[in-house]
């Protein structure tokens, strides 16, 4: 590769480290481009922000590739993370370390005898009905996985194995 190369436009894939903004790699890049070809100018961009926290590859543009970055930046994405259910931290990410941990099993109602022999018997049209309280405490938007909503796969008991977003 040559300083006409990047000019006209380069794709430069980059696998992002932990700790490291978006920016901060694109300012890394710029900065290498331009020492090694002693080139005054030149423009680098990237096709989509990622978190500092996160790891991955970072989608790099140089020269007049820059103007086709709206183009990549709309292509499918996929996301991979780990969700701690019932563990909070100060920060709400994962900088700080878990200060407290929540019960996440639904199944309390067996420990409290009292409460679920309340709700057990409820009828309502001469339909049975879950308590209430066998709702999760967490938020589910309904999005589509597999065809299904993930709301039914719940319902069903169902494990869902990943959520596009």
């Amino acid at each position: 590769m040559n300083s006409e190369d990047f000019i006209s436009g380069e794709l430069v894939l980059i696998d992002k480290e932990k700790g490291w903004s978006s920016f901060d790699v694109v300012n890394k890049i710029r900065g290498a481009i331009k020492k090694k070809f002693l080139i005054k100018k030149i423009k680098v961009g990237h096709a989509g922000t990622l978190d500092p926290l996160a790891t991955g590859l970072l989608i790099l543009c140089t020269g007049k590739m820059t103007k086709k970055i709206d183009h990549l930046s709309i292509l499918k994405k996929k996301y991979i993370g780990t969700i701690t259910l019932g563990a909070t931290t100060p920060s709400y990410d994962c900088e700080t370390e878990v200060d407290k941990i929540y019960p996440t099993n639904h199944n309390y109602l067996r420990q409290r005898p009292y409460r679920a022999d309340r709700q057990k018997n409820r009828r309502i049209h001469n339909k049975k009905q879950e308590p209430a309280d066998r709702r999760p405490s967490y938020k589910i938007t309904g999005r589509r996985q597999a065809g299904k909503g993930s709301y039914s796969c719940w319902r069903k008991r169902d494990k869902i194995k990943a959520i596009d977003i």
